[in-house]
């Protein structure tokens, strides 16, 4: 079993082997400098090029402003798991040089997400490869794929990694269920 993990701030893959009650990690890897809040800065940048884009002038704001670009690109991150398309306006971003306020609105595809975002996900996928390096096993030896983490919702992981390991990940475990169900096996 392939436990892929991508919380919000680290991405973790463990190879387990399941005998009646008894688990044994065959091999584990990951990159700790690879998580939610990296796909979360991704979408900013595209939300900040849209906005220069359309106002013609690079986005200028305070950290206020950018924290609502923050907010508004982690929860487009998790509507466009559900949804092909997510409406943005963030009101008032900033002013121009008169003293005008400047809007950002935009509409954003599931597929710009998906493009601004796949290289983190192959690079998940690049660990994932060399975790079975690591337990000397190939895709096709793995069981079964449980998700957990947040961005384990994401589509596009879900297809890489059916298309990796030929068979579509366990997207039934709820991810939250299974972080507390294993912390408290672990105490």
């Amino acid at each position: 079993v392939l436990v892929y993990d991508i919380g919000g701030a680290t991405f973790d893959a463990t190879l387990l082997k399941l005998d009646q009650n008894v688990f044994e990690v065959l091999a584990t890897g990951g990159d700790v400098f690879l998580g939610g809040v990296d796909f979360d800065n991704q979408l900013v940048d595209l939300l900040l090029e849209r906005f220069s884009a359309w106002h013609k002038k690079p986005f200028s704001g305070d950290r206020v402003a950018l924290s609502r670009v923050s907010e508004v690109a982690e929860k487009m991150k998790v509507a466009l798991s559900e949804r092909t398309t997510f409406e943005v306006h963030l009101p008032m971003l900033e002013m121009d040089s008169s003293g005008k306020p400047l809007d950002l609105r935009a509409t954003i595809t599931r597929a710009e997400l998906e493009a601004k975002c796949a290289e983190l996900v192959d690079r998940t996928l690049q660990a994932v490869q060399d975790v079975l390096l690591d337990a000397k096993l190939k895709a096709s030896q793995v069981d079964d794929i449980i998700l957990v983490g947040g961005m384990s919702r994401m589509p596009l992981v879900r297809e890489k990694l059916k298309a990796l390991f030929k068979k579509p990940p366990h997207a039934s475990v709820n991810a939250d269920e299974a972080v507390a169900l294993g912390a408290a096996l672990y105490s």
